[in-house]
């Protein structure tokens, strides 16, 4: 049974059955959790540092690492689970980089070094919420009537 597919084949196959954007959100969660970025180094490398001693920006690895850990849930689910929590996580990526970078100016030259990322984070939140849902119609319930006056005992 098991020896009829192959890893790659799965991957491949899910890979090819994935739409655009959430091809993105997941490049994009794998993206957050492994490489470096303007507010720590590689996040899932710097948890597993037990030799670095400074816990100042080991929040900010645990930030990305929940953030990127959305988008790939978010990439991996339906179009209503993708626009709550992927949404959600892009839109706090923007915010937390947004404060960090430019009210309380920890990053020199936010403008050039943040920009992108913030305007990307901002188009991606915007596109998920944005985005149609083809989602069932729901079956109206009919109102209530009163039963008629037939059946009504007095």
């Amino acid at each position: 049974m098991w020896s009829d597919t192959s890893g790659g084949a799965m991957i491949s196959g899910l890979w090819s059955d994935l739409p655009f954007l959430n091809k993105v959100m997941l490049l994009h969660g794998i993206f957050d959790i492994v490489a470096p970025n303007p507010m720590t180094a590689a996040p899932v490398f710097r948890l597993l540092d037990l030799q670095f001693r400074s816990k100042k920006k080991r929040g900010w690895a645990w930030l990305f690492v929940m953030l990127g850990c959305m988008k790939l849930r978010g990439a991996l689910s339906d179009a209503l689970t993708a626009k709550r929590v992927a949404g959600t996580a892009y839109f706090w990526q923007a915010l937390s980089i947004s404060v960090e970078g430019f009210w309380h100016q920890s990053i020199p030259r936010p403008t050039k070094v943040l920009g992108t990322t913030i305007a990307f984070c901002a188009a991606m939140f915007a596109w998920l919420q944005l985005r149609r849902l083809d989602l069932p119609p729901t079956p109206e319930t009919p109102a209530a009537t009163a039963p008629p006056e037939e059946l009504v005992k007095s």
